[in-house]
């Protein structure tokens, strides 16, 4: 049984009442003396309640452990695995996080939509802020739905760009009559332009979706913001994210 944290004191299995009970007391994916660390005096990690905004901007440091409550998911990786969250009725910066939960964990039944509560581990990697989370354990809980946030005012130019774009790492967001300036079919990855203004846009949640002509008009394209090999990513969630049209300057 992995108990829910308690946000008002950090809790040790330092006390042999608290090795024994089957509860995860100091809330490291453990229960009892299954990490060994039962009576031991080196405190664990403390869980302290956070939201997605204050993980992002740095108010919480890293390799905090955190528990995020009632944030809606904004995406799903192609997967099952991985998951992008905001916090409810915002899109104010910084209001996107991925939730890393690692290479061969199992698919989890949540949907872009569903109100979740999740705890981890703060991290950065390769620059980009994640939430590492131990898929061993009851690690993220669907507690009802809610409505997706999508940020749609923020320019292309400002998006790619590896320091103004910061505030958006994560976030779900649309950039719209955008034209296919470059492809590369050996990484599943496109750049689009408007007005020497380009982003790049890649099929890591997606899985897999048929490269575009160069010159093909978007009107709009929706996705969350990743970083990854050095720059800014724009990650379409399906095909519905990928709007063709003609309005295009």
């Amino acid at each position: 049984l992995v108990r829910a944290a308690d946000m008002s004191a950090c809790v040790y299995e330092t006390q042999a009442a608290d090795c024994d009970d089957g509860l995860d007391n100091d809330y490291d994916g453990f229960t009892d003396c299954q990490d060994f660390s039962c009576q031991d005096a080196n405190p664990q990690l403390c869980t302290v309640a956070a939201t997605v905004v204050a993980v992002q901007d740095g108010t919480v440091s890293e390799n905090t452990r955190v528990q995020l409550s009632g944030v809606v998911v904004t995406a799903v990786s192609a997967d099952g695995v991985d998951l992008w969250v905001q916090d409810a009725g915002s899109t104010s910066d910084y209001n996107g996080l991925h939730v890393f939960r690692g290479a061969g964990a199992p698919a989890i039944a949540v949907a872009v939509g569903d109100v979740v509560d999740v705890a981890g581990v703060v991290t950065e990697f390769f620059d980009e802020t994640e939430l590492a989370v131990d898929p061993t354990v009851a690690d993220v809980s669907v507690t009802g739905t809610g409505t997706v946030s999508v940020r749609s005012d923020v320019p292309v130019a400002t998006l790619a760009d590896a320091v103004a774009g910061e505030p958006y790492e994560g976030m779900l967001v649309e950039i719209a009559d955008v034209r296919v300036v470059t492809m590369n079919d050996g990484f599943g990855n496109f750049t689009v332009g408007i007005a020497g203004e380009d982003l790049n846009v890649d099929d890591k949640l997606h899985g897999s979706f048929t490269l575009p002509a160069e010159g093909t008009c978007f009107s709009t394209i929706r996705g969350v913001m990743g970083f990854a090999f050095g720059e800014r990513k724009l990650y379409p969630r399906d095909a519905a994210d990928l709007v063709t049209g003609t309005t295009c300057p």
